[in-house]
């Protein structure tokens, strides 16, 4: 921008620069008045114009301080009502784009926002929920462009602004499809947390966590649970939390006698209460239910064999009694 003022000012009378020129289809009106008639007189007073075309009433109303405008058939509407100290419109020819470079070397370049609140002469620490700027996206919808925009990048305060203090997070806002209305999708806390879904966006998961409002795919297009990964998952501990099956070592439990589980396996082709093999193909293994069932067979095990036990000591115990009166009977003979 200095070296663009510079060039301006060469170019230029210095005696007459507050009065208004075109030079080579470049109009500036740098004067605490209208430009004059002959050049620009839809011009207002204190713009600096770039343009084409020898009549550039393009730069009426607009209230940028640098316009730029390659396009003969005048600016993108509903830019009025824009201020600042500094402020840029660019309006390319049809059919190519706009860009703004930064070459940096050996330092580092810095497109900033700052805010603060109350006043130029006395500003105040800006309070919680306050935008510290946004970059936003706007496209023509057919009759005008979207306002509001339909994307956007938002850095807002968590919390109150101190000199301890200066919170920061960053807001994405997107709009749906079937819809006119912007909505925050996602965002990145000061504590690192990312929280992604409109229903979960404003709440903080915590430091570095990840709270998503939807499923989760992991080689996979289409994720029908929290959770979907196509492949193999290696961890060092997986915590399942369901129901449990020690319900079978209660007395009311109705234990199937083994030769009922036999008569079963001979028609189903596997235990009872366990899912098919077909079952398991088809709809795959829950971990949580899986482990629950195989349990609940666990322990029916457990309760055949000590009555199994029970059985072998009762037997024992009248073989016993049985030879104690067999050694009776023989010591009478």
């Amino acid at each position: 921008m200095k070296k663009f003022l510079i060039l301006a000012t060469a170019l230029l009378p210095i005696a007459s620069f507050a009065q208004s020129y075109t030079t080579n289809g470049v109009v500036y009106a740098t004067s605490s008045s209208s430009a004059n008639s002959s050049t620009a007189a839809s011009t207002s007073a204190g713009q600096l114009l770039i343009g084409t075309g020898s009549s550039p009433t393009w730069a009426s109303s607009l209230p940028f301080g640098l316009v730029v405008n390659l396009n003969t058939s005048g600016p993108a509407p509903g830019l009025q009502g824009m201020g600042g100290v500094i402020s840029l419109a660019l309006t390319g020819p049809d059919a190519t784009g706009n860009r703004v470079f930064m070459d940096t070397f050996g330092g580092t370049s810095v497109f900033g926002f700052r805010r603060a609140q109350g006043t130029n002469a006395l500003p105040l620490a800006v309070g919680a929920n306050e935008s510290l700027g946004n970059i936003a996206w706007s496209g023509y919808n057919g009759a005008s462009y979207t306002v509001p925009p339909a994307a956007q990048i938002s850095v807002t305060t968590n919390g109150g602004w101190s000199t301890t203090d200066t919170n920061t997070e960053i807001r994405f806002l997107t709009t749906a499809t079937g819809s006119t209305a912007i909505t925050e999708q996602m965002r990145l806390w000061g504590s690192g947390g990312l929280s992604i879904g409109s229903s979960y966006v404003s709440t903080d998961p915590g430091t570095s966590n990840l709270l998503v409002a939807g499923n989760v795919g992991i080689g996979t297009t289409d994720p029908i649970f929290p959770l979907s990964v196509n492949g193999t998952i290696e961890a060092k501990e997986i915590i399942v939390q369901s129901g449990w099956s020690d319900y079978v070592l209660a007395p009311s439990y109705h234990l199937e006698p083994l030769e009922e589980v036999a008569a079963s396996i001979k028609v189903e082709g596997h235990l009872p209460g366990v899912p098919s093999e077909k079952e398991i193909v088809d709809h795959g293994a829950k971990v949580g239910e899986i482990q629950t069932i195989l349990l609940a067979k666990i322990e029916e095990l457990t309760l055949h064999a000590i009555e199994q036990e029970r059985r072998l000591d009762e037997q024992a115990r009248r073989i016993d009694e049985l030879a104690e009166t067999n050694n009776k009977l023989g010591q009478r003979r």
